[in-house]
């Protein structure tokens, strides 16, 4: 398998764990993000409208894309279930033509989303609500569109692969805005101003934020992993 030789790692460069897809999968979330985030014009906070049928109104579309992951979320769970019933007292599919992992794969759908609700839906409405409404919705609905379109690679590809990062990193990007401009106007800074001067930068910033305080982890993700297995003991 051709693989490049860090001296402390390799970088397989084919297979199913083909790092180039990391790369490819980081430049299309920065082109996602960019295209998404200059589609509207930022507005400011939602609840800097004033009245409060103003401020509704401005968190209507957010609102629509918190129901949307709902409904996504409930649809991946059935889809477990189906697995359950459709093999077992329904009889319409024989387990045996199935393979070990095709259930475990469904459960991925609805276990990946969970995983990363907890960084998406504060992210969402911390955003919308002090930061900018108007590409809060638009980015939430550029991270639904990855929500629907993730079980598709293990349609196509039949296992993981590091196609998956595609999918994943276009949300972290998105998280990664939020987190950009929630961080930026809680210190004091003028992140609309900011966004309208820059706004190319902003969210390919904002993907950098989002993609590397996953992997390698900005923060606390390398001393504790790196403490944690020089630690560990049988």
């Amino acid at each position: 398998m051709a693989a490049i030789n860090l001296g402390f790692m390799k970088l397989p460069l084919s297979g199913p764990y083909n790092s180039i897809m990391i790369i490819t999968g980081f430049l299309w979330a920065c082109i996602c993000v960019t295209v998404t985030f200059n589609l509207v014009t930022p507005r400011g906070p939602a609840l800097g409208q004033g009245t409060p049928d103003k401020i509704i109104d401005a968190l209507g579309k957010t609102m629509i894309v918190q129901a949307a992951w709902c409904i996504i979320y409930y649809n991946y769970v059935g889809a477990s279930v189906l697995c359950v019933f459709t093999t077992g007292p329904w009889e319409m599919l024989d387990p045996k033509k199935q393979t070990d992992k095709w259930a475990a794969q469904v459960g991925r759908f609805s276990g990946n989303q969970f995983e990363q609700s907890v960084v998406f839906i504060p992210c969402l409405w911390m955003y919308a609500a002090l930061v900018d409404y108007e590409t809060a919705w638009a980015l939430g609905v550029l991270y639904i569109i990855g929500r629907v379109m993730y079980p598709l690679f293990y349609a196509l590809h039949g296992s993981f692969s590091l196609w998956f990062q595609h999918i994943t990193q276009v949300g972290y990007a998105v998280n990664g805005v939020f987190m950009l401009g929630s961080l930026m106007r809680g210190a004091g800074g003028d992140y609309i101003q900011f966004a309208k001067d820059q706004p190319i930068f902003v969210p390919i910033l904002g993907a950098v934020v989002g993609v590397f305080t996953l992997l390698p982890g900005i923060g606390v993700t390398l001393p504790w992993f790196a403490l944690h297995t020089k630690m560990d003991r049988g």
